[in-house]
């Protein structure tokens, strides 16, 4: 890990998104307990594996899709240094 990290920002948007999954996958892992940390882990996980293997060319054109649609929703985060 490395020596200077933070906890990341998450806006309203985010936590939605999360939640809503975690809803989700709750009910079709039930009786298993799950957490919200879970579901980020898992997600993690699952995106270094595709970035380590042949998925990464899509995995950084999909995330480059992304960031251009969202170029004009961003709102700097006052003391936030860029993730």
């Amino acid at each position: 890990m490395l020596s200077r990290t933070h906890a990341p920002h998450l806006t309203p948007k985010e936590i939605e998104l999360l939640h809503g999954i975690w809803l989700e996958l709750s009910n079709e892992v039930a009786p298993d307990e799950i957490h919200h940390h879970d579901v980020v882990h898992f997600a993690l996980e699952e995106l270094q594996r595709d970035m380590s293997n042949s998925k990464r060319r899509e995995v950084i054109g999909n995330l480059r899709q992304h960031l251009y649609k969202i170029r004009n929703r961003r709102v700097p985060v006052l003391g936030a240094r860029r993730e």
